[in-house]
């Protein structure tokens, strides 16, 4: 079921869309999503918030490994919070939800949002931002929000492309963070 990859490029009405290639209108291909197995795969996790921290940040300090409890808890809330980004076989990022916080006010919250670096710029980090929607509409939630080193000006940049908005600013480990927004509400016409 909406599986199009039997249909050539002439057959299919996928193919001559372009809303989901990057602004380049380069196809990076679909991205698919498997549940991180945090048990067996708990270093990798934690190689992946470390680079993440290290590419922000420019050093290790105010990083902490009880990022990979955190993470645990969000998997123990719901089975998609922590996914596994793979582009055909091969990792291309990793996504963090936290499901709980703010579900009282329909807030779907982004906790981590990580591509690799040889995969940036390639039109695929909109596909995960894709993903955390589509978990979160299924769990009746209108707004998408996430937290950026306000320092990060490439996320910033990305996030806004894609229609986060700074909602306001909030002390982080290291210095200030925006808190960003985007409405993800479904809109019947």
């Amino acid at each position: 079921m909406n599986d199009a990859s039997h249909l050539t490029e002439e057959t299919s009405t996928f193919a001559r869309q372009s809303w989901w290639r990057d602004s380049h209108g380069k196809d990076g291909g679909n991205v698919d999503y498997f549940p991180f197995d945090l048990i067996r795969d708990g270093d990798r996790y934690l190689t992946y918030r470390r680079e993440a921290w290290l590419s922000i940040h420019g050093s290790m300090e105010g990083y902490t490994d009880d990022y990979l409890a955190l993470a645990r808890a969000h998997q123990a809330e719901n089975l998609d919070a922590v996914v596994l980004a793979r582009l055909r076989d091969t990792p291309i990022g990793i996504l963090e939800l936290d499901t709980v916080r703010g579900a009282e006010s329909g807030e779907g919250a982004i906790s981590f949002f990580y591509v690799f670096p040889a995969y940036r710029n390639r039109g695929l980090g909109v596909q995960l931002i894709g993903h955390a929607i589509s978990v979160y509409r299924k769990l009746g939630r209108d707004r998408l929000t996430l937290r950026v080193a306000e320092t990060n000006t490439m996320a910033i940049g990305f996030y806004e492309r894609f229609g986060f908005q700074k909602t306001q600013q909030v002390p982080g480990a290291l210095g200030a963070l925006w808190e960003m927004e985007m409405d993800i509400s479904v809109r019947v016409r």
